[in-house]
């Protein structure tokens, strides 16, 4: 009988240790989750392609990322009057923080508010918008039929967060500018 209470105690008392443990575990996992969420819920960032020419009116990629959450949709993003499609979605999800360090760390030397680049060579072609903003950064990239090494930089990012089974974003590439 002795040794049944024995047995008992040791029992209650390693079940109340490990649920101290898990419960621990368990409560630090939800304060770092919410860390996480509040460091980066004021982090935006807007990715959208513009077509000109033959190209007005043509659905086109719009990236939108609030906090880390993403929204991908194909839409007409340029057109008279108003738009005669609807947007269609590619994706929705969630940015990893380390993608936002990553995308932070391109624009935080960067020392303006606006980088506009044209390419006059192209009459038509498109307009890429990429702006990000966080704290004290407000950044936008505004390219007109050209392309930039931070902002696709910016892109490359936000493609690894993208499945590989969804079209990928993209910024004009012009081998003879880099």
């Amino acid at each position: 009988m002795k040794l049944i209470a024995i047995i008992f105690i040791g029992l209650t008392l390693f079940c109340g240790f490990a649920k101290m443990i898990f419960e621990n575990y368990f409560i630090d996992k939800v304060i770092t989750d919410i860390k996480v969420i509040e460091k980066y819920e004021s982090f935006k960032l807007y990715y959208s392609y513009s077509g000109l020419g033959s190209g007005m009116g043509s659905m086109q990629p719009k990236f939108i990322v609030n906090g880390r959450e993403f929204v991908y949709t194909k839409e007409q993003n340029s057109y008279f009057g108003k738009p005669s499609m609807k947007p269609d979605s590619v994706c929705k999800g969630t940015l990893r923080t380390t993608s936002i360090d990553s995308i932070l760390n391109v624009v935080k030397d960067i020392n303006d508010t606006l980088i506009y680049k044209t390419n006059t060579g192209i009459m038509s072609g498109g307009i890429h918008d990429i702006s990000v903003k966080f704290g004290k950064i407000n950044l936008t990239f505004r390219l007109h039929n050209a392309t930039d090494s931070s902002a696709q930089k910016i892109v490359d990012i936000l493609n690894s967060n993208i499945s590989e089974s969804k079209e990928k974003l993209w910024l004009f590439d012009f081998p003879d500018e880099k």
